[in-house]
């Protein structure tokens, strides 16, 4: 079965260290009976139908690196133009998440999109939700407003399944969760950096 992730080059980010960690995601999955793809701006769909969702997701206020929130909605698109199935983020290790159906949106890891699956029209319906969600007062940050995909899914907990196969780094039950995610928020402040040189490390690939 596939796995997606969605790469775009982020100013401030090392393409080196992104693309190493991009491998031993991929050697995690394949290792687990999954074949792992990875998309970008050129799957996503091209038809004018779509342009206007897109220009809303690059509106959308945030206080991330230029183009990051942007490329966290637009990975919805481009799996939606994949027919749906699962996508994850390429610091989602996976150690004993086997293969299994999908149809109705599930999250794997309570509210963090870090671990998705669900029907093409699932993933385009969260894109719809996305692109016409407005911020308020309650989305700002200091003098600046802040929105992603994962804060409006916040928002709305009654649109997906939640569940718990993928715990972050640190987090309770890590060290046997089927899937890990080892993002730069639970990396960084303990001085785990590059993360595709620590992860190995940390826990092995293929055991639990």
């Amino acid at each position: 079965m596939n796995i997606y992730t969605y790469f775009i080059p982020i100013p401030g980010k090392s393409d080196s260290e992104e693309m190493a960690l991009i491998r031993l995601w991929q050697e995690s999955w394949r290792l687990q009976g999954w074949n792992p793809i990875i998309l970008s701006e050129e799957n996503l769909p091209k038809d004018k139908a779509f342009a206007s969702m897109l220009r809303k997701f690059r509106r959308k206020p945030t206080t991330m690196k230029p183009g990051l929130s942007y490329s966290w909605f637009c990975r919805w698109l481009a799996v939606a133009e994949q027919g749906g199935g699962f996508m994850c983020d390429y610091d989602v290790i996976n150690y004993s998440f086997q293969p299994n159906e999908f149809k109705n949106l599930t999250i794997y890891s309570g509210p963090v999109p870090c671990l998705v699956s669900g029907s093409k029209e699932e993933f385009l319906r969260m894109c719809r939700i996305f692109a016409e969600y407005r911020f308020d007062w309650k989305d700002r940050v200091g003098w600046w407003f802040d929105t992603s995909d994962m804060k409006i899914i916040i928002k709305r907990p009654g649109t997906y399944i939640p569940k718990f196969d993928c715990i972050e780094h640190g987090q309770p039950n890590w060290e046997t969760a089927p899937t890990v995610h080892y993002s730069n928020f639970a990396m960084k402040p303990k001085g785990y950096m590059p993360r595709h040189e620590w992860i190995p490390k940390l826990r092995s690939l293929g055991k639990i």
